[in-house]
C-alpha cells in the first residue's frame, strides 16, 4: 500500500463526485479532494468507517454539520469525529490530478491508479517515491509518461503492464541520472547498456531520453543514439589500464581537440547531442561532454560542471559567463590525491596563441589543467568561483558587487565532488587545499598519455620543447628549468 510520510507530506487525488468506493484498494492517512464537491454527511461517514483516513484536504471544508475547530495561520479547521478536514491551496485549482507521496513505487498499485481512477477522467498522475517521480498524463486510452527513474527494467516493466490494459503510450520520457542508468540491478554508464528495451519503446511511441548532471537536456532517441555511440568510442579509446589520472587528462585530450566556435542556433554549440551532428562547441558544452566521457568511468574521478560569471580588471563590469569542471582525482601511482579545476575551453585551439608562443599547438596545452583550489584567484583573478565549499574561498566572490546569486551558487557541483555529509549539511574539506602537480610530474604523465594515445616516442620528444613553453607560467623558473 502507498505510505503517507507524516506530519510533512500529503497524498492528495482526485475524486470524481460521491463514488469513493475505491478508496477501499489503498492505504491513505491523508486524501486531497477536488472538485468544489461538499462531503455529504453520509460521504464522510463512509470515510471515516471504512478507511484509514484522518485528513481530508478539499476544496469546500464549510459545511453546517463539520464542527469549527480553530485557526492556524488563518487556515480554517473543522473536525468530525476524529477526521480533520481543511481548505485546499487555489495553486492547482481545476485541474483533475492525482498526487501521492509512496516510499516506493509498487507498479500493482500504479495500475490499480490508472484503472480506478483514470477511467474517470483524471488527467494526471503523478507519483513521487524516495527513488524517483513517475508523471502519467491521460488523455482517454493515450498516455504521455515522465519517468524521473534511471531504472530501465522497471521502465520495461511499465510499459508492458500498462499497455496490456488497453492503453498506449504516446509520448515517453525517459531520465538519465549523471548519465548512469540501472539495468539488471546493476548501475551502468548509458554508452553500456543493451538498447533494445528503448530501441522497442522507440518504436512504438515518441521517446525522448533527458540526460546530463547540473544542466539537462531533452533529446529525442535517435539523436540521444547518436550521442551514445559517440560518447561509447571515446570512453573505448581511453585504456582501461591506466591509471585514474591518466584517464582524466586522455578525456581531456579528447575535449580540448575540438575548436571552439558559436553557432546562431546556440544550443547547437551547448548541448551535447547537437554538438556532436553541428561539430560546433563553446564553454558549456566542453564541461558536459567532458563529464559524459568520465561519469562513472573510474570510482577514483568524480567530475562536475559549474559556472562563474567573469569580470573586466575593475571586477564591476560584467564580461559574460562561463562554464569549469570541477573534479576529485585519487590516483596512487603519480600521488596525486585532491580537488581540482579544469578549464578544457582555455586550453582548446585559440588563434590567438600562434603570436603567444613560438611553437603553438593546441594539443601541447595543459595551462588549465589540474588548477589547485588555493591558486585558482591566481590563475582566474576576475572570475566568480562557487560558493559554499568554505568561508575562505566564499571570499573571493566579495569583490564582485554585481556578481548575482545564480552565478555565486553552484553548490551542487561542490557537493557531488566533496561528498556533503547528509546528516550535517557540511562538505567534506578533504582534498580542498591540495597543492599543484609538480612540472617533471606532468610532463611524465603528458608522456605516458601520449604513449596510450599512439604517438612514436620520437614525435613526444620532439614536442617536450614546445609542452615546456606553453605550460610554464605555472610554475617556477627554477622548477622549469628542472624539466628541461
Amino acid at each position: 500500500m502507498f505510505h503517507v510520510k507524516l506530519p510533512n507530506n500529503v497524498d492528495k487525488i482526485t475524486l470524481e463526485p460521491v463514488d469513493l468506493s475505491f478508496l477501499l484498494s489503498f492505504n491513505f492517512d491523508k486524501v486531497r479532494l477536488y472538485g468544489n464537491h461538499e462531503l455529504t454527511p453520509e460521504e464522510i461517514e463512509y470515510i471515516y468507517k471504512h478507511t484509514n483516513i484522518k485528513r481530508i484536504i478539499t476544496d469546500a471544508p464549510e459545511v453546517d454539520y463539520l464542527i469549527d475547530y480553530s485557526k492556524i495561520d488563518n487556515e480554517d479547521i473543522y473536525v468530525y469525529k476524529d477526521i480533520i478536514v481543511t481548505g485546499i491551496d487555489y495553486e492547482h485549482e481545476r485541474k483533475r490530478k492525482v498526487s501521492i507521496t509512496t516510499n516506493k513505487l509498487n507498479i500493482n498499485e500504479v495500475i490499480k491508479l490508472i484503472r480506478f481512477i483514470g477511467l474517470k477522467g483524471v488527467e494526471e498522475i503523478e507519483i513521487k517515491s524516495s527513488i524517483g517521480k513517475y508523471i502519467f498524463r491521460i488523455d482517454q486510452n493515450n498516455i504521455s509518461f515522465d519517468m524521473q527513474d534511471n531504472n530501465i527494467d522497471l521502465l520495461k516493466e511499465i510499459y508492458s503492464r500498462i499497455t496490456s490494459l488497453g492503453y498506449k503510450f504516446s509520448d515517453i520520457c525517459f531520465h538519465i541520472n549523471n548519465s548512469m542508468i540501472n539495468e539488471n540491478g546493476k548501475s551502468k554508464h548509458y554508452s553500456d547498456i543493451k538498447s533494445d528495451t528503448l530501441d522497442s519503446i522507440s518504436s512504438k511511441c515518441n521517446l525522448n531520453i533527458m540526460y546530463g548532471g547540473k544542466f539537462k537536456y531533452n533529446a529525442p532517441y535517435q539523436e540521444f543514439c547518436d550521442l551514445k555511440e559517440t560518447i561509447k568510442w571515446y570512453r573505448g579509446m581511453i585504456d582501461e589500464n591506466a591509471s585514474p589520472l591518466e584517464k582524466l587528462m586522455y578525456a581531456y585530450d579528447i575535449i580540448k581537440s575540438f575548436r571552439y566556435e558559436e553557432t546562431k542556433d546556440k544550443s547547437n554549440s551547448r548541448t551535447p547531442h547537437k554538438i556532436i551532428s553541428s561539430g560546433k562547441i563553446v564553454c558549456i558544452g566542453y564541461t558536459t561532454i567532458l563529464e559524459e566521457i568520465l561519469n562513472g568511468l573510474d570510482d577514483n574521478i568524480i567530475a562536475s560542471q559549474f559556472g562563474v560569471a567573469c569580470f573586466e580588471k575593475d571586477d564591476k563590469t560584467l564580461r559574460g559567463y562561463h562554464a569549469r569542471t570541477l573534479v576529485r582525482i585519487d590516483d596512487d601511482k603519480y600521488d596525486v590525491h585532491g580537488i581540482y579545476v579544469l578549464d578544457p575551453t582555455n586550453d582548446s585551439y585559440h588563434e590567438s596563441y600562434n603570436s603567444r608562443y613560438r611553437e603553438y599547438h593546441s594539443e601541447n596545452s595543459y595551462m588549465s589543467f589540474l588548477i589547485p583550489l588555493k591558486e585558482y584567484e591566481r590563475v582566474f583573478p576576475h572570475d566568480s568561483f562557487i560558493r559554499g565549499i568554505n568561508s575562505e574561498f566564499d571570499r573571493i566572490n566579495d569583490k564582485f558587487t554585481n556578481l548575482t546569486q545564480f552565478n555565486m551558487y553552484n553548490y551542487e557541483a561542490a557537493s557531488r565532488v566533496f561528498n556533503r555529509d547528509k546528516k550535517s549539511n557540511t562538505l567534506n574539506q578533504d582534498g580542498a587545499y591540495s597543492d599543484r602537480i609538480s612540472f617533471n610530474k606532468l610532463l611524465e604523465l603528458i608522456r605516458n598519455v601520449r604513449l596510450q594515445e599512439g604517438y612514436p616516442v620520437e614525435n613526444i620528444d620532439s614536442e617536450i620543447s614546445s609542452i615546456i613553453d606553453m605550460n610554464k607560467e605555472n610554475y617556477s623558473d627554477e622548477e622549469v628549468s628542472r624539466a628541461r
